[in-house]
């Protein structure tokens, strides 16, 4: 194998296969023993990234060199990204801009940013999704009154807590 999984390894040096100066010939020697094979498999990366913006980044074993700044995102920010005790990474994602409109955003961990304990090289992975933006845009009203005295209030984003009793009107 090649991952360092541990496998049984048997050797055997058959009778008569050697010889000593004096031409005796060798004795049957037998060894078996568990040990690892030497691990040239590439760890990789999953990237996941649901509709709220939870994002969670998984390993296919113990990484090492890998941090928050090994993780980029376009199209948005994270936020909280920290390891967990299982070796995962975990955080929020919210689109760029203020108003809560959905936003394309791509989460990347590139190619060969960490390494596994035995020193081959990462491979990385990429999620997408459209994440909302946080909205702290305040609303605006219009309003319009005719020669009829009719009364139009518009606003710029649905909003809640306005009834009739908010609108004052004198003379």
């Amino acid at each position: 194998g090649n991952t360092g999984a541990v496998g049984k390894v048997d050797l055997t040096i058959p009778a008569g296969s050697y010889t000593d100066n004096a031409g005796n010939p060798g004795t049957v020697a037998n060894q078996s023993q568990s040990v690892p094979s030497i691990d040239t498999t590439a760890p990789t990366s999953t990237v996941t990234l649901d509709a709220n913006g939870n994002l969670k980044i998984t390993f296919s074993e113990t990484v090492k060199g890998f941090d928050a700044s090994d993780v980029k995102v376009t199209g948005g920010t994270v936020s909280g990204l920290t390891q967990q005790a299982d070796g995962s990474w975990t955080g929020k994602v919210v689109a760029d801009g203020n108003t809560g409109a959905l936003g394309a955003v791509t989460v990347s961990v590139a190619d060969n940013s960490y390494t596994d304990l035995a020193g081959n090289n990462g491979k990385g992975n990429s999620a997408s999704n459209n994440i909302a933006s946080v909205d702290t845009t305040a609303p605006t009203s219009t309003t319009t009154l005719d020669a009829n005295g009719n009364l139009k209030i518009t606003f710029s984003e649905t909003v809640k807590g306005f009834d009739a009793s908010d609108v004052k009107v004198t003379g």
